[in-house]
């Protein structure tokens, strides 16, 4: 049983870390799953919030250090990158709270390392969004399996 869960969580740290970078992914579904057949909720919310995070920062420092010739490998515009970082720039690190969006939250990361954002602050908000995501997921979830029972 325990090798099953190990092996449970190993995939849920990928599936987070993928759906983390420029890569499409639905980590939130893999969630659920496990919470839904039993999982422990606390360890999938941490184990899916580092994964996640971990992919956040390979994306951060692509966009930092690869700047527009890895979002062109990716399929990110020129125009996506540049509302990206026009966001970035008018809302500053406080948007990074929002990097969990789906389509929207990986070209956000990607120029927050391209506009050089402070590290710390990439850090935190970023952080403080992907686990309050997987938190609310895993409420929500746990909620739903109250109402069935």
């Amino acid at each position: 049983m325990l090798w099953t869960d190990d092996l449970w969580l190993a995939g849920l740290f990928l599936s987070a870390f993928v759906a983390a970078t420029l890569l499409p992914g639905a980590s939130e579904v893999v969630l659920v799953g496990g919470i839904l057949g039993g999982k422990n909720a606390l360890s999938a919310v941490a184990v899916a919030t580092l994964g996640n995070m971990l992919g956040a920062l390979t994306t951060f420092f692509l966009g930092k250090f690869l700047g527009n010739k890895a979002g062109g490998w990716v399929g990110v515009t020129e125009k996506r990158r540049q509302r990206s970082q026009a966001w970035i720039a008018r809302y500053g690190s406080w948007l990074l709270l929002f990097s969990w969006v789906p389509v929207l939250g990986d070209p956000l990361v990607f120029a927050a390392g391209f506009v050089r954002l402070n590290f710390f602050c990439f850090l935190v908000f970023t952080l403080l969004g992907k686990l309050a995501r997987y938190t609310l997921v895993a409420w929500l979830t746990l909620g739903s399996v109250q109402l069935l029972v």
